[in-house]
């Protein structure tokens, strides 16, 4: 009888174990959202185009939740008078955490559009991520997860 249980057991582990652990160790992709018409590629690197409105977080692997060392990241966003310019364009390359910090000024609302920040995110073997960031009014700073699908 102890022979049939154990073999029950060991039954439920294989079937069930490697599904549980994949679940733990994937993470859901970033939704993409419009890059709009004003991206323009090559963005200057640099840290801040601005003051008053810090995004930070981390790029990750959606296959295993990992950090992406080395993911480039560029940012655009409209300055005060809701014009898109080039002092407010910007890239920067993850650490080897995956880690990130951008500092800018707080977007405007423009022709009925929130307050917006676009970024598009390049890593090797994955797919680019647009996406735009659509802070609260009155934020100082924005922490979030992007999470990049394999190619």
């Amino acid at each position: 009888m102890n022979h049939l249980l154990y073999v029950a057991l060991l039954s439920c582990f294989l079937f069930f174990g490697p599904a549980a652990t994949m679940a733990q160790t994937q993470c859901p992709p970033t939704a993409p959202d419009a890059e709009g018409p004003f991206y323009k590629p090559g963005a200057p690197i640099r840290e801040n185009t601005g003051r008053g409105l810090i995004i930070g977080g981390t790029v990750r692997s959606a296959n295993s939740c990992t950090p992406i060392p080395g993911a480039r990241l560029e940012w655009w966003l409209a300055n005060a008078q809701g014009s898109y310019d080039d002092e407010h364009r910007a890239a920067l390359v993850t650490g080897e955490d995956g880690g990130f910090r951008f500092e800018t000024d707080f977007p405007p609302a423009y022709f009925g559009r929130p307050p917006h920040v676009h970024v598009k995110v390049f890593a090797p073997g994955y797919r680019t991520l647009t996406t735009q960031i659509y802070p609260e009014k009155g934020a100082k700073s924005v922490t979030l997860t992007l999470i990049l699908p394999a190619e």
